[in-house]
């Protein structure tokens, strides 16, 4: 099981880079970047809109962009309901040059290392079924 783990593992870690293309409107930077994560999806996944999975594996979601550095952070917070009720969950991609990477996630404030911030998108973009 471990082994199956750890190639499962391997394999997200492999697709972390995500590409995607914004579409070109009046919105203001911080919306196309929104829009470039939301509208984008995972090589691994990719008929599954990151967005429309996030919307349907969270909810009380919300989408924010800010800088941190020369970088460009897009966060999601939402609510995942677990045994215990709704946890609180943070996500968020890193952008550079039109290419986004999944660069950080917590549930309840606690940290996910890379392997299991990998697994958790893995398991909500698997959870999402396009109409």
């Amino acid at each position: 099981m471990k082994k199956f783990l750890l190639i499962l593992a391997c394999t997200f870690l492999a697709a972390i880079i995500f590409t995607g293309c914004a579409e070109d409107s009046d919105n203001a930077k911080s919306d196309k970047n929104v829009q470039l994560i939301r509208n984008s999806a995972m090589d691994m996944y990719p008929e599954v809109p990151i967005g429309k999975a996030f919307d349907k594996f969270f909810s009380e979601g919300k989408w924010s962009p800010f800088s941190e550095g020369d970088s460009v952070i897009v966060e999601f917070v939402g609510r995942y309901k677990g045994i215990n009720g709704k946890v609180p969950v943070k996500i968020q991609f890193t952008i550079a040059d039109n290419k986004f990477e999944l660069s950080y996630a917590d549930m309840h404030g606690v940290a996910f290392d890379r392997e299991e911030r990998v697994l958790f998108l893995g398991t909500i973009l698997d959870k999402y079924k396009p109409k």
